[in-house]
């Protein structure tokens, strides 16, 4: 897994081709299935809290440098960061809340 995020969070031209290459179809279904599940949400959105997504997705499987620096590894054995089982349903929990956050307020809306 870390592998996987460390490529899409660090990609060469070559990866990011082979990459949007290698996953272009599973990405379309995703997003129809997200256009059908959030049909009060405009694709626009939908598609940006996709990428930050994945994003936060990628972030998360590439490993726990940023974790470490942040909490300065004060994180009990029960909760260490490689095990799925913690790392998962935290995810899960984010993603999903930013998937049903409310639409954002811009400034220059009317």
């Amino acid at each position: 897994l870390r592998l996987l995020g460390r490529t899409l969070t660090e990609p060469s031209d070559f990866i990011r081709a082979f990459l949007a290459s290698e996953y272009r179809e599973v990405v379309e279904r995703y997003k129809a299935a997200l256009f059908k599940a959030l049909p009060d949400v405009p694709k626009a959105e939908i598609v940006w809290r996709f990428h930050f997504m994945l994003g936060a997705t990628s972030y998360a499987i590439a490993g726990t440098d940023a974790l470490r620096l942040i909490t300065d590894w004060q994180i009990e054995d029960a909760d260490a960061t490689d095990r799925l089982d913690r790392l998962l349903p935290r995810l899960m929990s984010f993603l999903l809340g930013g998937l049903r956050a409310p639409l954002p307020q811009f400034p220059d809306a009317e």
